[in-house]
């Protein structure tokens, strides 16, 4: 990529160790290792199997990463005998995953198991790269719509959650939100387009549903739970 070393980008104190890629032993992969190995100016294995990877030697100056291609280990394989292997791999590893079907939905709970690369079939090489390098910086690799996607899951989760606790209303969420920025009667009226009565029997029935008692309680709940 005309660069001297993506890893002398990458701003960690800890020293690559080395690059594995558990995946089939072929052209394609080897090609990959290569790559990977002048770009990154570290030691790349092409392993078939997880404990290939030598156990911690109680060096906690290294990391390795750990690159696993999902057409040879289903995701299930993955969680269930990979990712729980971590404490034999040198310090700290990295993981991430590639060939991955795009639409699985997976990358939440792959996230909770500690990987944190994600890359798919139509991914091309120099993605692939760049993705390395922001894992190696500490970065999640993932596609922008996918954390867009979850951050509008746990949103709609969090509001059911509540309207289900309080029994607050779509409309006295809103009335809520507008409160919380400092919007008074007169505007939140503007805003809904209801009248400033309205207003106020809502913020009454508000406040009885999340026990609050004014005004200052009810922007700290709002602040604490939505």
């Amino acid at each position: 990529m005309g660069q001297s070393s993506s890893l002398q980008k990458v701003e960690d104190k800890k020293r690559l160790a080395c690059i594995y890629i558990l995946s089939e032993v072929n052209l394609h992969n080897e090609l990959l290792a290569y790559v990977i190995q002048k770009e990154f100016s570290s030691p790349v294995r092409l392993i078939e199997h997880i404990d290939l990877i030598p156990k911690d030697n109680g060096n906690n100056q290294t990391t390795n990463f750990l690159l696993i291609d999902c057409t040879k280990f289903s995701f299930e394989y993955v969680l269930k005998h990979i990712t729980v292997s971590i404490s034999n791999f040198n310090s700290t590893t990295c993981i991430a995953i590639f060939n991955l079907n795009y639409g699985t939905g997976v990358e939440k709970i792959a996230l909770g198991k500690h990987i944190t690369g994600f890359f798919y079939k139509n991914d091309n090489l120099n993605m692939v790269l760049k993705g390395i390098e922001k894992i190696l910086r500490g970065d999640i690799w993932i596609s922008r719509d996918i954390l867009t996607e979850f951050a509008f899951t746990n949103i709609k989760q969090k509001l059911f959650y509540i309207q289900k606790n309080t029994n607050l209303t779509q409309r006295e969420i809103e009335i809520l939100k507008l409160l919380s920025i400092g919007v008074t009667n007169e505007e939140i009226a503007e805003k809904t387009f209801i009248t400033l009565n309205t207003v106020k029997t809502h913020l009454y029935n508000i406040y009885k549903k999340i026990k609050v008692k004014n005004r200052l309680q009810a922007i700290f709940w709002v602040d604490k739970n939505l």
